[in-house]
């Protein structure tokens, strides 16, 4: 597996001493064992939280909420003398989902971006930006989140339109910058690159307007994005979510919640050990919307809950995954 750093100097020699392995689900403090060579500090972000869709009247532009981006993993080698015998280890909270509308006329709430994980001041692992706000302008898009970097040079993600808003992860492109049908499958998040799948950084959330959603932008190492919210138009025709993020194995994502009250489902965990994105949630023109599945543990990017009409409920966004540590001492 590529590393994203480590010192130019390392190299070691195999030998049959047992290795020391902590893990943190939540935050603590990680203590180095005796006699310890070489420390391995393997880190994620937590998932951003999807938003809420818009509640408004019938014949009007409704649009599902965005999908959060999800966050960045990052690992560093270190020698065991280079740090002290006691480091505090944060793990970053996932975002929590937009709530649904209960009010007619209004927009839906935006999630929350993800907490970042550190290991002291020594590497930190960012959070993926929050899904936006379902909206009522038609023909634009709301916007998915940002995937979180990878980097202790990196950013938190932030609310991101266009190429930084996750793509739909089909055959040949992992959150790519192609345009299909007028839906933006933009790439991923900061410091994940915007063509193509993320590698190290948390992968993009997928968009959503009145009369469609992408799904999220996918990541080889990082957390997925979560899908975009259904949306509906003047037509009041309801339009299902799009699908959580994947990795490169097709692993994690979430199901999409068809039109109608369908809700999206979770992500699940990744074969490289971060979480993909919740699906997103369908819209309805009668009855109360689906909302935004939940982006999985660790760093899983929230779904967005779809829009609804006035007297009836909107779907509420899907909460991030949390952060994750692991350290290794041999």
């Amino acid at each position: 597996m590529p590393q994203p750093n480590q010192p130019s100097s390392f190299s070691y020699a195999v030998t049959s001493r047992a290795m020391d392995v902590q893990t943190f689900t939540s935050s603590g403090r990680w203590v180095k064992p005796p006699n310890a060579n070489y420390v391995i500090v393997d880190l994620w972000g937590g998932g951003g939280g999807g938003g809420a869709g818009r509640r408004g009247a019938g014949g009007t532009s409704r649009q599902g909420g965005g999908g959060a981006g999800g966050g960045a993993r990052n690992r560093l080698v270190f020698f065991a003398s280079d740090l002290p015998s006691i480091v505090a280890v944060t793990i970053g909270a996932g975002g929590a989902g937009g709530a649904s509308q209960a009010t007619n006329d209004t927009n839906g709430a935006a999630g929350t971006a993800g907490g970042t994980t550190t290991f002291s001041t020594y590497l930190s692992a960012f959070g993926g930006g929050a899904g936006g706000d379902g909206g009522v302008q038609p023909g634009t898009f709301t916007s998915g989140g940002t995937g979180g970097g990878a980097y202790s040079i990196g950013n938190n993600g932030a609310s991101g339109t266009g190429g930084n808003a996750g793509g739909n992860p089909s055959s040949g492109s992992w959150g790519g910058t192609t345009i299909t049908n007028n839906i933006n499958n933009g790439g991923g998040g900061t410091n994940g690159g915007s063509i193509g799948s993320t590698e190290w950084g948390g992968a993009g959330g997928g968009q959503t307007h009145s009369q469609g959603a992408t799904g999220g932008g996918g990541s080889i190492y990082g957390g997925c994005g979560g899908g975009g919210g259904g949306g509906l138009d003047i037509s009041d025709v309801p339009i299902g979510g799009g699908a959580g993020g994947r990795n490169t194995y097709a692993t994690g994502g979430g199901a999409a919640g068809a039109s109608g009250t369908a809700s999206g489902t979770a992500g699940s965990i990744l074969l490289s050990g971060s979480g993909g994105g919740g699906g997103g949630g369908g819209s309805s023109a009668t009855l109360a919307s689906g909302a935004g599945g939940a982006g999985a543990s660790p760093a899983g990017g929230g779904a967005g809950g779809g829009a609804s009409v006035n007297g009836q409920l909107s779907g509420a966004g899907g909460a991030g995954g949390r952060g994750y540590a692991v350290i290794y001492t041999f």
